[in-house]
């Protein structure tokens, strides 16, 4: 597709500036196999919705440090292109935490043996690894941007992150931070921060 920008306003998301209302469904492409994707996706339009939103999940792409699997039902790229050839829109949630029922809420169990380590809070381990994630991903779907005739429209930095904010060490600081990053990936789409 052609360049387009995605923007909004108090009361509306803007693509190329007109006022568009988004109706997603939510759909979690490892919980069904990729062969399935064209039937879903076609229910959901049928349904009268015209996007869909789905997490990343950072843990079975990379179940072990370095070692990356975008195949079968992992294959986000393909995932994001059938989306596409159904003019479905696309909210992505790449987390890194994305809770969904999900073991450890998609976050690698690796990452449990980083000495020093402690997840979704203002840890300059955590945070490290958190970059090189989210800008890996945000890499990956870089052909699905607007900018390049994509479908995602709309990014989800973290998730559910509420009370936490208050009773974890620096939450402050560390939503500060999720907000710092989501604007420095310069994605050109609006971001957004789930709260529980």
């Amino acid at each position: 597709g052609s360049p387009y920008t995605v923007t909004y306003n108090s009361s509306s998301l803007l693509i190329d500036g007109r006022p568009s209302l988004i109706l997603s469904a939510g759909i979690h492409y490892p919980r069904a196999s990729a062969g399935e994707w064209d039937r879903i996706f076609r229910y959901i339009k049928a349904a009268g919705f015209n996007a869909i939103q789905s997490y990343v999940f950072w843990n079975i792409h990379e179940p072990i440090e370095g070692q990356f699997d975008f195949t079968g039902r992992r294959n986000l790229t393909l995932f994001l292109h059938k989306a596409a050839e159904h003019d479905l829109f696309v909210v992505l949630r790449p987390g890194p935490y994305v809770c969904a029922e999900w073991t450890y809420g998609g976050i690698p169990v690796w990452l449990r043996a980083v000495e020093g380590m402690a997840f979704r809070q203002y840890n300059e381990l955590w945070m490290g690894y958190m970059t090189k994630y989210m800008r890996w991903i945000m890499q990956l779907v870089e052909p699905s941007l607007p900018r390049n005739g994509g479908n995602i429209i709309v990014a989800q930095v973290e998730n559910e992150y509420g009370y936490q904010s208050e009773k974890m060490p620096d939450g402050h600081k560390y939503v500060e931070y999720c907000a710092d990053l989501a604007n420095s990936l310069e994605t050109d789409v609006p971001w957004i921060m789930c709260k529980q």
